[in-house]
């Protein structure tokens, strides 16, 4: 079969490609066109890249490859928009701008021996960025660095030099709006559309504090609703899709009278068993006037929606060249933290199954 057509005209060859000649070129043009972006050459990259000509100090995140933590976390967590930074960064995860950074941003959970920046600036401040629990972090190439590398903290530790937490309390005062408040009725209403007992979700399954071992003990005494990859089937895992995201978290939260916040790592306990445990939720669910109790908060504290000022705060210290130490981060981090691994079997220690 022929792939091309010719016929002549005005002395010129005119080329008429067949359908399939067409739909194959467009294959090649592509394959070729994903290989040059995901293999280009040192010269290409050369040519194509200019170092970008800014009036702002450069924040670099020292990401092998995605994800990117730290720009992961300040799009999620925007700044609060009653606040205006009066500064402005250029946040970056280009490693060839690492001579103009002011701030090299590190994620310790990946951090290789292997993969650190070649040299170190002058009044480059290196920051110590995770939301991870010590014994998530303790094995890793962190403990092999010397105490002082990092001079900025940037945790979920309130004493951190950068607070990244989760979410934050804001008490009500003089300047809150009303809207920014909740009414009684709100709170009620809430509680009113609880039907179910337990809800739980959880990605990690094999965790340092053994939470998992705990809560299988937990499930023989209540019932618990379970979301996320470590419950869902083999096709799930497969296809990367989850039962219950976005939307379907909050109808869950509101349905159920109590969320199951076990981190990796457990600190402390409260109950002597999970029979113990179980036996007291069962106790505030049927008892309306105990459980409101625990929404006491909602008359001193404000709505918040998730936010975090550490965009603002890591600009801040980038532009002003705040001089900043970390005299042992490992001591700090590791040794002062007091988790305690594998709690979940401490837990159960004499409990008869």
């Amino acid at each position: 079969m022929r792939r091309y057509r010719i016929k002549p005209k005005y002395n010129c060859l005119i080329f008429r490609p067949s359908k399939w000649s067409i739909f194959s070129g467009l294959v090649i043009i592509i394959v070729v066109y994903v290989f040059l972006l995901r293999n280009p050459t040192d010269s290409a990259v050369e040519k194509v890249w200019v170092p970008p000509d800014l009036n702002k100090p450069i924040i670099l995140e020292w990401a092998k490859e995605p994800p990117e933590h730290l720009i992961t976390f300040l799009n999620a967590y925007p700044s609060n928009s009653a606040t205006k930074c009066p500064y402005e960064c250029y946040f970056t995860t280009d490693r060839r701008l690492l001579n103009s950074a002011k701030m090299v941003v590190f994620h310790p959970v990946n951090l290789g021996l292997n993969d650190l920046p070649p040299h170190r600036c002058n009044n480059q401040h290196y920051v110590f960025f995770t939301r991870e629990s010590p014994p998530n972090i303790k094995n890793s190439d962190f403990e092999k660095l010397s105490s002082d590398y990092f001079n900025v903290s940037m945790t979920y530790r309130l004493d951190s030099d950068i607070f990244a937490g989760y979410d934050r309390f804001e008490k009500i005062d003089n300047g809150t709006l009303q809207y920014e408040t909740w009414m009684d009725m709100e709170v009620i209403e809430k509680v009113s559309k609880k039907k179910r007992l337990i809800l739980q979700f959880v990605s990690n399954c094999d965790t340092p504090s053994n939470r998992e071992a705990y809560i299988e003990v937990l499930k023989k005494y209540i019932n618990i609703t379970q979301f996320g990859t470590c419950y869902e089937g083999f096709i799930h895992k497969i296809f990367n899709v989850h039962d219950c995201t976005g939307s379907c978290e909050d109808e869950e939260i509101d349905q159920h009278y109590f969320y199951l916040a076990f981190e990796n790592s457990v600190s402390v306990d409260d109950f002597e068993s999970p029979m113990k445990l179980a036996a007291y939720l069962h106790y505030l669910m049927t008892h309306q006037d105990e459980y409101m109790k625990y929404f006491q908060w909602t008359k001193f504290y404000k709505k918040t929606k998730a936010y975090s000022n550490a965009r603002c705060e890591l600009c801040t210290i980038a532009t002003n060249q705040n001089k900043k130490t970390i005299n042992d981060i490992r001591q700090w981090w590791i040794n002062d933290s007091h988790c305690i691994s594998n709690y979940g079997k401490v837990l159960l220690k004499g409990h008869k199954t």
